[in-house]
This record gives structure tokens, C-alpha cells and sequence, in this order.
């Protein structure tokens, strides 16, 4: 699946300034790093599993940030924008309407380059309608998973 978010991405990736939402093991930033994205910003509540990133990205000689917040409560806060490439990969278990109360998604838009894509991983149940001015322009589904690519609406 990730191999084929990548290969969809394709040259928007080299360069790109990149955020990983929900980051966990950041395994969507890495990847992008790998593929020449020039800079990436983790978010992951999670102290332990930050610590684990923060590891994982000294192995590998990355030197990038990886923050302890709840994404809803860091979105609002950012100053690090624009970014290229949102990866969103929250919980499957949280649905899209939470997704809306947390105002997670409100911010997206502000945080999103012009020509930015938002990538966002979810359940195949999940709709993106309402939640945003982001638009759903690309959406494939895994089984059970399903991404989505999501951009402003006068870019698409």
C-alpha cells in the first residue's frame, strides 16, 4: 500500500517539506525522506513511541524534529507551515466525526501548500465530506484501509 501512495506522489515527493501527523513509528515520513523529501516534522503523543522515532531517525543520520502533542492540540499552534506532503494517519478507531470535534482537520488548509496534498490514511468506512475546504481528488482502498489525497479545492 505505501509503495503505491509513493508511486501515485511521485515527483512531488524530491524536496518536499514534509508533516507526519499521528506519526507513530513515522514510517510515511521516513519513507518520504528516503525519497528526497528535503526536510520532515513529526507529531506523536506518545512518549515512548516518540522516543522510539527520535532513535530510529539518529540510526539513519536524520536530523528532524519529532514533537510530543496531541495533533489537535498542536495544529493550531503551528508556525512550521507550509508543508507539501500532510501525511494523516490517525487511529483507526477514531472516526471522521471525531475527527471534525477534535478540529483536527480544521487546520489542515492553513497548514497545506498550494500545490500540497494531504495524504490521510483511514478506514475504508471514513468520508472526508464536511470536515474541510480540503477536497478528496484521489482515493484507493486496501482491504479494510483506505488512503486518500486531498488538496485545496481551486488546485484541483
Amino acid at each position: 500500500m505505501r509503495a503505491a501512495v509513493f508511486s501515485a506522489l511521485g515527483n512531488l515527493v524530491p524536496e518536499s517539506r514534509v508533516l507526519d501527523l499521528f506519526a507513530g513509528t513515522g514510517s510515511y515520513g521516513l519513507e518520504a525522506l528516503s525519497r528526497g523529501a528535503s526536510s520532515a516534522l513529526f507529531i506523536e503523543q506518545n512518549n515512548r513511541t516518540a522516543e522510539a522515532l527520535r532513535k530510529n531517525l539518529a540510526s539513519l543520520k536524520y536530523d528532524f524534529p519529532v514533537l510530543e502533542s496531541p495533533v489537535e492540540m498542536w495544529i493550531p499552534r503551528a508556525t512550521e507551515a507550509p508543508f507539501d506532503l500532510i501525511f494523516l494517519d490517525p487511529p483507526y478507531d477514531q472516526p471522521s466525526q471525531e475527527l471534525s470535534e477534535w478540529k483536527t482537520v480544521a487546520g489542515l488548509d492553513r497548514l497545506l501548500a498550494p500545490e500540497g496534498r494531504v495524504i490521510w490514511e483511514h478506514s475504508h468506512q471514513s468520508t472526508w465530506k464536511a470536515l474541510s475546504p480540503l477536497q478528496e481528488v484521489w482515493r484507493r482502498e486496501y482491504g479494510q484501509t483506505c488512503v486518500s489525497f486531498l488538496r485545496h479545492p481551486d488546485k484541483a
